[in-house]
């Protein structure tokens, strides 16, 4: 069940309130509110017991899809309680306030917009699902879809009919847009200063070296996370690090009898080496004997073994070899890189094509193989390696540049701070607006009405 993790995710983005509201608790024999039963009200919109109580059914599936027990202890199940009672009541706060202030007196353009994300969430739910009735190969594709959303409403949302669960959605959508707005409307003359970006600048320069110079090779997960990914910038350089462009050309697949070839090759040339050892050692040639013929045995594999791999890796050696022409021909690494390589880094991430990958002697939990360490570090900046093989495939490295180390010039990462940082003190300030919202008269809540929420489930365990 794919679709409730997305509205999941949306409903989870209206807010993140703090559980600042205590109330009184019922004990477990207490009887059950209806589900009309206001348990909340803000202004004049009202929280029902059968709302929470269906939103904190849909949440606690979604949870346990995720491998966690929401309801395991009492604690847990209060804490678990709180929070969805929390999140809903904020909802209700913002839009109260929203309507209020008359942010939500929607223009036509926003209404157009409301109704498109109603229209592609309700459409992408269909969509889905058709896939599978084709996919099954269903008589009546139409039924079969039905029959899927309602096991679905079924599954998160047990009681709720098809027609509910749609109408559930589309006020989801509704709230996650108003809140939006009211957001936006509420910050709209947010701004991060200069001197937040130094506060921000100054610390991490000194809790990324403090971090760095202990433990380098975190340097290069970090930097390239980031790169990929984006967020906050790395601000501090650690010594010894490069960047590294690659041309890498794979082979086919194996067959059983070269890697059975292979082993027996790998075998001998091990007997030899100890067999020499041990004569070295010893100052005798007790094992001359058997030495002639693990070579002459070695050699007899060798012409069978090269005629294997021309076989099996004779297009990726040809691909390779035309990749190296055009670098002798003058063409800039990169561009051949662009056109051969098959490393999956480079080709997935424009950056990494620009400006190439991290390396360092340093050992990085995602990093460059030994061989690829040696090979790279025995060039100039500049410089680029003969084809080479290993067991990934055939290689050309490229020495493109050293890394500058020490702190990270600020202007060089003022906007990628500015955009991090901002969305940290916009949600901070949000979450004091919300805050101050929900400490209002207005708000009422009847908290010890939730607790009777979930209990079965600690009966059912203590059984």
């Amino acid at each position: 069940m794919k679709k409730i993790i997305r509205i999941a995710a949306m409903l989870a983005a209206i807010l993140c309130f703090a559980a600042a509201m205590t109330g009184c608790r019922l004990d477990d024999g207490s009887a059950k509110p209806n589900d009309d039963t206001v348990i909340a009200t803000v202004g004049d919109k009202t929280l029902t017991y059968g709302e929470f109580a269906a939103a904190f059914e849909m949440y606690k599936v979604m949870w346990e899809n995720y491998g966690y027990n929401m309801t395991g202890t009492r604690e847990d199940l209060e804490t678990f309680q709180d929070s969805i009672l929390d999140m809903l009541v904020g909802t209700l706060a913002v839009i109260h306030r929203g309507e209020e202030l008359g942010i939500l007196d929607l223009n036509a353009e926003q209404q157009a917009e409301l109704q498109k994300r109603i229209d592609d969430e309700i459409t992408y739910i269909y969509d889905y699902y058709t896939d599978i009735a084709e996919e099954e190969g269903a008589e009546d594709i139409d039924a079969r879809v039905e029959q899927l959303i309602a096991e679905e409403a079924e599954y998160y949302a047990a009681g709720m009919t098809v027609e509910e669960y749609l109408d559930y959605i589309e006020k989801s959508v509704k709230e996650s847009y108003f809140t939006e707005i009211v957001k936006d409307a509420m910050l709209a003359d947010f701004e991060v200063t200069d001197a937040d970006v130094e506060e921000w600048y100054n610390k991490a320069v000194e809790d990324e070296k403090s971090v760095y110079d202990e433990d380098p090779g975190a340097f290069k997960d970090s930097m390239e996370y980031y790169e990929i990914y984006g967020g906050e910038p790395v601000t501090y350089v650690p010594e010894g690090y490069s960047r590294v462009m690659h041309i890498l050309v794979t082979f086919g697949e194996t067959t059983d009898e070269y890697e059975e070839l292979e082993n027996k090759m790998e075998e001998l040339a091990l007997e030899y080496g100890r067999l020499s050892l041990e004569d070295m050692a010893a100052g005798t040639d007790g094992n001359a004997a058997r030495l002639a013929e693990i070579a002459a045995e070695y050699n007899g594999f060798a012409d069978e073994y090269a005629q294997m791999q021309d076989e099996l890796f004779g297009e990726a050696k040809a691909k390779i070899e035309a990749a190296y022409a055009e670098l002798e021909g003058g063409k800039a690494f990169a561009d051949v890189m662009k056109e051969y390589t098959e490393d999956a880094d480079f080709t997935s991430y424009d950056i990494f094509m620009k400006k190439g990958m991290l390396i360092s002697e340093n050992e990085s939990y995602v990093d460059w193989s030994d061989s690829i360490k040696e090979k790279f570090f025995a060039l100039s900046v500049g410089e680029y390696s003969e084809i080479f093989r290993d067991d990934d495939g055939y290689h050309i490295l490229y020495y493109f540049a050293d890394e500058k180390p020490g702190a990270v010039a600020v202007d060089s990462i003022r906007e990628a701070i500015i955009e991090s940082l901002g969305n940290v003190l916009r949600d901070e300030e949000w979450t004091a607006i919300t805050e101050a919202w929900l400490d209002d008269d207005s708000v009422v809540i009847y908290r010890e009405l939730i607790r009777q929420v979930g209990i079965e489930d600690l009966q059912e365990e203590a059984e």
